[in-house]
């Protein structure tokens, strides 16, 4: 049992962490799998963990893992044998659990046509990843699993530790797994998405051949034999295109590989189905707030201002995903999220049991006083709200932390009544707090005193073009989207989205499998 909420039910994996089945005690329903990273691992791998985390909170896509929660294990059942090899300290996140087999364990001997789904799917995978502006870096059969749970193979990719965002990648150390490594990172040379190409390509020959283009173990020979080596292609009835493919993709200048995976579709005769494109919606990423963002640092760092910061904007102006990138750059910092106030748990359950088991918090407050949280969230006093106040008190006393309260104005009436006898103490001890309020509905906090407001309002020209560029790749006809958007759109980020979204579904974004094509298909254009 980790921090008395995760319940370890079976070891699945290791790898650069180790992965564990577990039961979410607070939502026992659905099975997660629980990474853990010990503490001690160097400073770069516990970064890469944590911001693996956060890449995956912003990925939407049916073929990826979800991320809920990250933390550090602070508390472990050391009579359970399952917790044998958890060390107090490491880092964690859950996601979800997904029954079936990696693909170097699936079963798919000679059915092209099952490796042909498979294709399918990795490859669209790839176009949602590439296109959003990343380079996955660890594509390997280890890192897919396949579920067979309607009856058809469906792939699931888990392992985001070494994707890396194309504007943020250089300097860049040479990462991967060797067999994979294409060579133009071995050479420390140009990488961009086609270096993905070359482990797909790895990959589909090991599928093809049930062996690796080298015969050798040996790292450094493996190296060479990516970077200098013309690998031989023998040949196998059926497995022509196969084979060719794979031709292709282990070209070693990523000028001859294909230049998206829609490509290797074609090669397949694959169509580029209305399912698969609509997944296709870039991944979230933060832009402009540049000017609220430096004021909310200074409030931050001055530890003589006490305000309480109320971030408001419409609904699609961006408020959640503006306190997650607080949360991601905020190490102290205590997120309450919108969907934990649809829980089957109370407001106050959730605040308090966030706090303990925050790290700094933890380890920094008494034995008896762990004591005392643990009892009153296993049995509700008749007081409760007084014994809160005297816990918040005790702990605010002795920690500084950021507290950051989303869709503060959907909260229902006791946790604000509630809120206004704890948020007093917080504020005179100098915890810091932000929340976000919908100026579509009722606003709730006008009982806080010294309350500083922040307005998220629609993106400048300057951010639309930040949002362009960070959001796809270079050979995406961004220009002309941008501009549609611009005249189209009110220019709230949650709404560019959604535009986005539809000029999809409506084909007015055409995807063909060597470009994108902009259309002005003035009935579709009149839909939107």
């Amino acid at each position: 049992m980790i921090n008395n909420r995760y319940k370890i039910r079976r070891k699945l994996g290791t790898g650069r962490s180790q992965v564990y089945l577990c039961t979410d005690l607070l939502n026992p329903s659905k099975d997660l799998a629980i990474k853990i990273l010990s503490s001690a691992a160097q400073h770069k791998e516990l970064d890469a963990f944590r911001n693996e985390y956060y890449l995956l909170k912003k990925i939407d896509h049916p073929n990826i893992v979800h991320a809920y929660n990250y933390g550090t294990v602070l508390v472990i059942d050391k009579n359970d044998p399952l917790d044998a090899d958890i060390v107090e300290g490491s880092k964690f996140f859950t996601v979800d659990y997904i029954e079936g087999e990696t693909l170097d364990r699936y079963e798919i001997g000679n059915e092209i046509e099952l490796l042909h789904k498979i294709l399918e799917q990795i490859c669209s995978v790839l176009y949602y990843i590439h296109q959003s502006n990343y380079i996955y870096y660890d594509l390997k059969p280890e890192n897919l699993i396949i579920s067979n749970g309607n009856g058809t193979p469906k792939v699931f990719f888990y392992d985001f530790g070494l994707t890396k965002f194309i504007p943020q990648n250089e300097p860049f150390d040479v990462q991967g797994t060797p067999n994979y490594i294409a060579p133009e990172i071995l050479q420390i040379s140009h990488v961009d998405h086609r270096a993905d190409f070359y482990s797909l390509g790895i990959m589909l020959y090991y599928l093809i051949y049930n062996s690796f283009p080298f015969e050798t173990d040996d790292e450094l020979k493996i190296y060479k034999a990516n970077i200098e080596d013309d690998f031989e292609f023998p040949l196998k009835d059926g497995y022509e295109n196969l084979i060719h493919i794979t031709r292709i993709l282990l070209n070693k200048s990523p000028n001859n590989r294909y230049k998206t995976s829609l490509q290797i579709l074609e090669e397949l005769q694959i169509p580029i189905s209305e399912q698969m494109k609509n997944t296709w919606t870039p991944i979230k990423t933060f832009c402009g707030r540049k000017k609220e963002i430096y004021d909310i640092n200074s409030n931050l760092f001055n530890k003589k201002a006490n305000e309480i910061i109320a971030i408001r904007g419409e609904d699609g102006s961006g408020k959640t995903f503006f306190l997650e990138e607080i949360h991601h750059n905020q190490t102290n910092s205590i997120l309450i999220e919108k969907s934990d106030l649809y829980s089957q748990n109370t407001f106050w359950n959730t605040l308090l049991r966030n706090v303990l088991y925050s790290e700094k918090i933890y380890n920094s407050i008494d034995d008896n006083l762990k004591s005392e949280i643990q009892e009153l969230l296993n049995n509700v006093p008749d007081n409760l709200q007084e014994k809160l106040k005297s816990l918040f008190l005790r702990i605010s006393r002795e920690n500084n932390f950021l507290l950051l309260l989303d869709d503060f104005n959907s909260y229902d009436e006791l946790s604000i009544e509630l809120l206004k006898e704890l948020i007093p103490i917080l504020q005179v001890n100098g915890v810091k707090i932000i929340l976000s309020e919908d100026i579509g509905k009722p606003i709730l906090s006008d009982f806080i005193n010294n309350l500083s407001v922040f307005n998220l309002y629609p993106f400048s020209e300057a951010d639309l073009s930040e949002y362009f560029d960070k959001s796809y790749f270079k050979i995406f006809p961004k220009h002309l989207l941008k501009d549609f958007v611009s005249n189209n759109s009110d220019l709230l980020p949650g709404n560019i989205a959604w535009l986005i979204k539809n000029l999809i579904f409506l084909n007015i974004l055409e995807y063909h499998y060597n470009e994108v094509i902009f259309s002005n298909r003035s009935n579709s254009l009149n839909t939107i």
